[in-house]
């Protein structure tokens, strides 16, 4: 009996986007139910804190979430495209490593500050009080990141679902409780602290069950043997996220120094309610989709230009209609689900919803480049970014911009960059399609 070609290609291509969809259905459904406990959470959070509460905590968290880039000089990134797996084992420790030193130094740092009483302009004095969560927070956030792209690389996503959901859990209780233990934002950094250790000693057992039967071991020069092939992670990856995270961050230190801690409280829960869609359905896309394109670029297929469109077109089709009725809503649906104290935040996101859309799908296929191995494109695009950012809160400033004005220039400056990031991923992704023919 004969084989026709072209059904077998049809039937090999059917099967791996089964495997695709099995696999973000994974991820969505614990992401589902983390982020349901989350929001369920976040109704009586809001309730709970004042707006000026939540500002203080956003300003903490952009704070962590920029120096968590650096924490291992992004050789997490390099799990994703190591060439065997006792690569990956010494990536992993690699990252360790540089982890544990980074928190060390930032011990010492904020042991000095807090011992000889520091006064630092920039830093809120209520936020002196809760500096020693940093250290703590920053190795544990570290870690799982690190921990979790070695289970995508593996193609865990089971595992990874299960710690999200016991993160969520971790981080709402602690938080819910803190209210009632202590006045003012104890409870936000307490939950944070706690949420972001939770699923750390599970994803260790099962690598530790993974590797007990292999003769692979971790040895000074396989360490450095990595971190030679491996450093244009560390030397372009990390500038460029650092940027990335400065372009994501840095905003927030503006709107609460010109314009207010409680704008940035309403900013943090205008963030929440956007990230929630974004971690339930674009992350476990994207985690997937990171993983697929490592596949597709290993085979040098060329099937992988066709990927890349249909996930971006898809995306789009779905987010368009949701976006536009819940930028139209958002104000209603924020006084009346969180209070009537939150309708702001509501009118914020009704001015952010443009730069949200495009954001999502960038986000998705954020990792194009990075398993492209175009690392110094990510770079320029971060650098330039940045340098944008200032620009126009520079002109916010010193040409004293309403605070709504302010906010529509942010979200058409951001969106158009997204915009951007899209074209470069095409543009590359096509390059190597062709170059593969």
């Amino acid at each position: 009996m004969g084989y026709n070609l072209s059904s077998v290609r049809m039937g090999f291509k059917a099967l791996l986007e089964k495997k695709f969809f099995r696999n973000v259905f994974v991820i969505f459904s614990g992401t589902a139910i983390a982020q349901g406990i989350v929001f369920l959470a976040s109704l009586f959070l809001a309730r709970l804190y004042s707006v000026d509460d939540f500002g203080y905590f956003q300003y903490y968290q952009s704070f962590l979430g920029f120096i968590i880039v650096m924490g291992c000089f992004r050789y997490d990134f390099a799990i994703l495209v190591a060439d065997t797996e006792e690569e990956v084992l010494n990536l992993g420790a690699l990252a360790a490593i540089i982890i544990s030193l980074f928190t060390l130094l930032l011990c010492v740092i904020i042991s000095i500050i807090l011992i000889f009483d520091i006064q630092i302009e920039w830093i809120p004095k209520k936020i002196l009080h809760y500096l020693w969560f940093i250290p703590i927070s920053f190795f544990a956030a570290s870690i799982y990141q690190v921990l979790s792209q070695m289970l995508i690389r593996f193609s865990n996503f089971k595992l990874v679902s299960k710690t999200k959901i016991a993160q969520s859990i971790g981080l709402s209780s602690a938080q819910l409780a803190g209210a009632f233990i202590s006045k003012g934002p104890f409870g936000l950094f307490l939950g944070d602290v706690i949420g972001k250790a939770f699923g750390i000693t599970s994803i260790l057992r099962w690598l530790k069950n993974k590797f007990s039967n292999t003769q692979r071991k971790i040895n000074k020069n396989d360490l450095r043997s990595v971190a030679a092939k491996y450093k244009n992670y560390a030397i372009y990856s990390t500038p460029g996220t650092l940027l990335n995270s400065a372009g994501i961050y840095l905003p927030s230190f503006f709107w609460g120094g010109f314009f207010g801690y409680n704008v940035l409280g309403y900013f943090s829960l205008a963030d929440k309610i956007f990230l929630i869609p974004f971690l339930l359905i674009g992350q476990s896309i994207a985690q997937v989709y990171a993983a697929k394109m490592r596949e597709l670029i290993t085979e040098k297929s060329t099937a992988i230009l066709s990927f890349f469109k249909k996930i971006v077109f898809r995306t789009a089709i779905f987010l368009i209609i949701p976006m536009i009725v819940f930028s139209i809503f958002a104000p209603s649906i924020f006084s009346f689900v969180f209070g009537a104290k939150w309708r702001i935040a509501g009118e914020f996101t009704s001015i952010l919803t443009i730069m949200q859309f495009f954001g999502f799908i960038s986000g998705i296929t954020t990792f194009t480049l990075v398993v492209l191995q175009k690392q110094k494109i990510q770079l320029i695009w971060e650098a330039l970014r940045i340098i944008c950012v200032l620009i126009m809160f520079f002109l916010i400033k010193t040409c004293s911009i309403p605070l709504e004005r302010a906010i529509l220039f942010y979200s058409i400056l951001m969106a158009l960059f997204y915009l951007l990031h899209l074209y470069l991923s095409y543009r590359f992704v096509n390059a190597a399609c062709r170059q593969w023919k």
